[in-house]
C-alpha cells in the first residue's frame, strides 16, 4: 500500500476533532431493558481459560436460547463451540492475540488461519497496546489486516483497539487504522463503571470511522447501560459470560 499511513490518520484525526460535539454525557433511563432483547446484538463472551468443553458447551447452548448474535471463545475450542452452535444462527467468534495482545503479527495471522478453518465467522483481534503507545500506527494496520487477508472469504475481522488507559487521539488514530486495514468492526473495551468515559469513546469512534465501519463495546455488565449504548450508536455489545 503506497499511502503514507501516518500522515493519513493525522488528517483524519484532526478531521475527527473539527467534528465532535460537546454533547456526550450519557443518560441512562429508566426505560426497561432485557437481556432477552439485547441478546441479537449481543456477543457473550466466554473468554475465561478456566473454562473446559464442558463449560463451553453450557454456554452455547445458554447463547442460542437466548438468541445470542456470537459466542466469542479463546481459539483452543473454536471447533468446540462450531460444533454446538451449528444450525442455530449463532456466529462463532474466535479471539485472536487474546488477552493481551502483544503476539507477533505471524502469531496472530496463524492463529486467525486455524480460527476460520475451524468454523469462526468472526475473529475479534486484539491489537498490541504496544504498538499504540509509541504512536506505531502502521504497526497497528498491518496487523490487523494479515488477520483479514487470511480471513477475507470466510470471517470478518473486529479488531480490540480501546483500553481504559487509552487517550482519546491514541483511540481515535487506532480506529482510524483499523478501519484502512479493513475490519468490519472496532471493539472498545469499556469500563463499566464510567458510564461518561463509555460514552465519549463511544462518540469519537463515531466519528473517526465511516457507516461500514461497525463499533463494539465489550466488557458490559449492566443491560440497562448496554440498551443505551446500542441507541447510541453501538451495533454489538458484549456481554460477560456470567452476567444475566
Amino acid at each position: 500500500m503506497g499511502m503514507n499511513i501516518e500522515k493519513l490518520i493525522d488528517e483524519i484525526t484532526d478531521q475527527v476533532y473539527a467534528r465532535i460535539q460537546a454533547d456526550t454525557a450519557f443518560a441512562v433511563s429508566g426505560d426497561a431493558a432485557c437481556l432477552e432483547n439485547l441478546a441479537p446484538q449481543a456477543d457473550l463472551m466466554i473468554a475465561d481459560p478456566a473454562d473446559g468443553e464442558i463449560r463451553i458447551l453450557q454456554l452455547c447452548g445458554d447463547a442460542a436460547e437466548l438468541g445470542f448474535g456470537a459466542v466469542c471463545v479463546n481459539s483452543s475450542y473454536t471447533g468446540t463451540a462450531a460444533g454446538a452452535l451449528k444450525g442455530t444462527g449463532v456466529k462463532v467468534c474466535t479471539l485472536a492475540g487474546y488477552p493481551s495482545g502483544a503476539a507477533s503479527l505471524t502469531a496472530k495471522a496463524a492463529e486467525t488461519l486455524e480460527a476460520v478453518r475451524s468454523g469462526a465467522e468472526e475473529i475479534e483481534l486484539v491489537v498490541n497496546p504496544g504498538a499504540v503507545r509509541s504512536h506505531d500506527w502502521r504497526a497497528v494496520r498491518d496487523e490487523i489486516g494479515a488477520a483479514v487477508r487470511v480471513a477475507t472469504g470466510r470471517a470478518k475481522v473486529k479488531a480490540v483497539i480501546g483500553t481504559a488507559d487509552m487517550s482519546p487521539e491514541e483511540l481515535v488514530k487506532a480506529a482510524v487504522a483499523a478501519e484502512v486495514a479493513g475490519a468490519s468492526m472496532v471493539v472498545i473495551q469499556a469500563e463499566p463503571e464510567d458510564c461518561e468515559a463509555v460514552a465519549g469513546a463511544l462518540a469519537l469512534v463515531k466519528q473517526a470511522v465511516g457507516p461500514e465501519t461497525g463499533i463494539k463495546i465489550c466488557g458490559i455488565t449492566d443491560v440497562r447501560i448496554a440498551a443505551q449504548l446500542l441507541s447510541a450508536g453501538a451495533c454489538r455489545i458484549g456481554i460477560c459470560k456470567k452476567e444475566k
